[in-house]
């Protein structure tokens, strides 16, 4: 009898751990059936309401479900938009579907490194050049982005050299154009306040950069007598005052602010259109709308975005939290802790649509504790 219990015992457990063998597998085969289900429509989904990203109170309850498909790939403007919502971390949870779930959501721009991609207009690798005003170099060092320091000696002493990958110096216009001569290592190039004459700086390699895809970020300054991006198609104007603005559109360049928000800005120079070209004025001179202050227009296959102040003021908010240069990590969610139980990453391979189209690596992840 001692023996008999003894196997019937043996058997009851043996049953019971393979009924919750069965179990566990059952899990998992639904969790990853979920999560592939879930990127899926993540990524060929516009979500509904289709515009949600437009809403003037953009809020969760506002939205049913979240989908990121734009014309074709990824929409930016959705991906900006989820930061916005990304902080009401279980109501975004039942709004993707994930309820039951943790999720991390990554995109990433490189699927060679699978570098997270930035929200900013600056493609990386970025070269900056800066000479007698460093305003943008904050922003630029704590972004993550994989950037060259290219330093024209002026008034300022040696910079820091902050997160820069590789420094570079000069006289002014020697650094500048040994920039364009190494054009192929970027995708961007963000001047400020060069204060060196036009006729010095390598037009036609900035040219060359702009016609292969290049983006030029170019940050007026007041003590600048020309400009170097003339000649590209707008031209520009030097106030004797500074000039005020009105935001005219958002669109990806600007965030935490609104159209019609009044802009307070110590620039001096506006850039207006000559017959014939239609540029993206995102900021207009108060006084004269088809002036701008923060505009961005087409040269070749490339894009040239001007800025007259980067610090300039949208009703409280300073411009570099605004002006969406750099940006930030697309990122959301919550990465798996080193003890979770079920871990489920699906990737799908798309294009993110922002002001052109770039290839990304869309990758979610769902975890259970």
């Amino acid at each position: 009898m001692v023996v008999l219990v003894l196997i019937l015992s043996i058997l009851g457990s043996t049953w019971l751990n393979l009924q919750n063998s069965l179990a566990q597998q059952e899990n998992r085969r639904r969790a990853v059936e979920n999560s592939a289900a879930a990127t899926d429509f993540l990524v060929s989904s516009q979500g509904f309401p289709e515009d949600w990203q437009n809403s003037a109170n953009l809020s969760l309850s506002s939205v049913s479900n979240i989908g990121l498909k734009g014309t074709k790939g990824v929409s930016l403007a959705k991906l900006l938009a989820l930061a916005n919502v990304s902080t009401d971390y279980y109501a975004l949870k039942d709004k993707m579907g994930l309820a039951k779930y943790h999720f991390r959501l990554v995109v990433s721009e490189n699927f060679s490194n699978s570098s997270v991609m930035l929200s900013g207009i600056a493609r990386q690798p970025v070269a900056y050049f800066a000479s007698d005003s460093r305003v943008f170099f904050n922003a630029l060092t704590v972004s993550g982005e994989v950037w060259d320091y290219y330093w024209g000696q002026g008034v300022l002493g040696a910079p820091n050299w902050g997160s820069s990958r590789n420094q570079y110096s000069g006289v002014k216009d020697a650094a500048f154009n040994q920039m364009l001569a190494s054009q192929d290592s970027y995708n961007t190039i963000v001047v400020e306040s060069p204060e060196f004459p036009y006729a010095d700086a390598n037009a036609t390699l900035l040219k060359q950069f702009l016609e292969k895809g290049g983006t030029v970020v170019y940050l007026a300054g007041n003590g600048e007598s020309e400009l170097l991006v003339q000649n590209l198609g707008l031209n520009f104007r030097k106030s004797g005052l500074s000039v005020d603005g009105v935001v005219q559109k958002k669109g990806f360049f600007l965030q935490n602010s609104s159209v019609g928000a009044n802009v307070s800005s110590g620039g001096r120079w506006v850039a207006f259109s000559p017959n014939g070209l239609a540029p993206e004025i995102f900021v207009s001179n108060s006084t004269n709308s088809s002036e701008a202050l923060a505009v961005s227009w087409n040269y070749g296959l490339g894009k040239v975005y001007f800025i007259s102040d980067f610090q300039a003021d949208f009703n409280g908010i300073p411009g570099e939290n605004v002006f969406n240069v750099v940006g930030w990590k697309l990122e959301y969610g919550v990465a798996p802790y080193a003890n979770a139980s079920f871990v489920f990453p699906q990737t799908r391979f798309s294009f993110v649509e922002g002001d052109r189209r770039i290839p990304a690596a869309i990758t979610l992840v769902l975890w259970n504790d």
